[in-house]
């Protein structure tokens, strides 16, 4: 997604862009949890594989018949619009024969701001994760809403998240626009308020006890919040390097994925157990993921830079060189 994102989203457009294109994968978040729940209780958990299965192919020919790599080659824009586009990336197309450069691992590899990507996406997805595979059973097991509530209570955090990106992404954007702040100051000031909300959720989580409409809350705000944080990092690979973004994404993400494995295993450690499913345990869950996030969140406002790294093929955005 960032490789054809940085071909088609002019520069003080590529916030919106990316949220509007990974708020989708939280819509299907809430869609899934709650139809899940539904079609659990009514048909059985095999209703839940077919359903998704069936829905994955018909998304596949949406895809194949609809999408494009880069304005270039597609056939149903305006000129106009293909002009304005590719003007306004001003990178320069390759020519018939000519390969894609080749990544420059060793400058990637020891530059400080992919790093610093690297780290804010791995403490936003470690929290991600853990509250997306174990929420479920924080509220059956100690909460104890039913199957049926529980599929509603959890897709609750991530509808809100889903509204709250593209709206963050705007107000991002437009502080880019009129000039109020840098890029880089609205990377690191989105995505370290954008965790800074849910670890301090996170913590107060722990100490509301049976409180379940406060619980639920503040599960829904530590949530929502991080759509201010994917303003900052989720974005800054194609700030970076538009050449070689779709490489960085899939290198932090590879980092990040690290917390789907992690996390629940250390949920599963610290819950197991006759006395695992109690307050006290769970609150030395909601500790480390708040905890996380606010060490990786310092390291991303350290380091992160919204400038084009001098490795970059592409040296600079022409529409950002008066605003920045």
């Amino acid at each position: 997604m960032h490789t054809m994102i940085s071909l088609w989203a002019p520069p003080l457009e590529r916030t919106r862009m990316v949220a509007i294109s990974y708020s989708g994968m939280h819509v299907g978040t809430v869609g899934a949890l709650i139809i899940s729940g539904l079609m659990a209780d009514r048909w059985g958990w095999e209703s839940i594989f077919y359903f998704f299965g069936s829905t994955s192919v018909a998304w596949y020919f949406l895809w194949f018949f609809l999408v494009f790599d880069s304005p270039d080659t597609h056939p149903r824009i305006s000129k106009a619009e293909r002009t304005f586009i590719t003007t306004a990336i001003g990178r320069p197309k390759l020519a018939e024969n000519e390969l894609p450069p080749a990544v420059p691992w060793k400058k990637v590899l020891t530059s400080l701001p992919v790093w610093a990507i690297a780290v804010g996406h791995f403490g936003n997805n470690w929290g991600f994760y853990t509250l997306l595979t174990n929420l479920p059973t924080y509220f059956s097991k100690v909460l104890h809403f039913s199957l049926k509530e529980n599929g509603m209570l959890s897709a609750m955090p991530y509808l809100a998240l889903a509204v709250l990106m593209p709206i963050s992404a705007y107000i991002a954007d437009y502080l880019r626009r009129k000039r109020i702040l840098s890029t880089t100051q609205v990377r690191r000031s989105f995505h370290f308020v954008g965790q800074i909300i849910p670890a301090a959720c996170l913590i107060a989580v722990g100490y509301i006890g049976c409180d379940v409409y406060g619980a639920v809350t503040l599960l829904v705000l530590s949530v929502g919040g991080t759509a201010l944080a994917l303003s900052g990092f989720q974005v800054n690979h194609i700030d970076v390097s538009p050449t070689f973004a779709g490489t960085l994404m899939g290198l932090t993400n590879t980092l990040a994925t690290i917390p789907g494995i992690v996390g629940p295993f250390v949920v599963g450690l610290i819950t197991s157990g006759p006395y695992g499913q109690t307050f006290t345990q769970w609150r030395i869950v909601f500790f480390i993921s708040a905890g996380i996030y606010l060490v990786t969140a310092l390291f991303y406002a350290l380091f992160a830079s919204g400038e084009p790294a001098k490795w970059d093929r592409k040296k600079t955005d022409k529409s950002l060189e008066e605003h920045d």
